[in-house]
């Protein structure tokens, strides 16, 4: 009998250390600091680069984040990011969810270039260069 308990106990030990490696897929994204590059209105809009300002987003591997303009704290609060259906593309896609503030943005990662952008027809995205 202790022989089929050791495999099953290993099997299930494998399969956690799986599935939280799958979990921190998202947060490999979004990890380090990030300085707004471009700002984009939606479709229609008006793309717009901040000049002469530093808004710089920071998300920590313990899951908090903060925004600053120009050294200055303006928020911060918690994220996590969850793999769901992004409806515009019809496909799954990593979610960041920021709290207090409750807004959910779909992650895209090209590089050292980070997009956040609204799962909505009309809606528009931020893009940051690593800072």
């Amino acid at each position: 009998m202790n022989k089929k308990i050791i495999p099953f106990i290993c099997f299930i030990f494998l399969t956690t250390i799986i599935s939280c490696k799958k979990n921190n897929e998202g947060d490999d994204l979004v990890d380090g600091k990030w300085k707004l590059f471009e700002i984009n209105n939606g479709l229609g809009g008006v793309s717009t680069t901040p000049a002469n300002e530093n808004h710089i987003y920071t998300f920590t591997s313990n899951h908090q984040f903060t925004y600053s303009k120009n050294d200055t704290l303006i928020k911060s609060g918690t994220y996590k990011t969850v793999k769901k259906l992004i409806r515009l593309a019809n496909s799954e896609g990593w979610i960041i969810e920021l709290y207090p503030e409750n807004s959910e943005w779909v992650i895209s990662r090209d590089g050292s270039q980070l997009y956040l952008w609204q799962d909505v027809v009309d809606g528009g995205g931020l893009r940051f260069n690593r800072y």
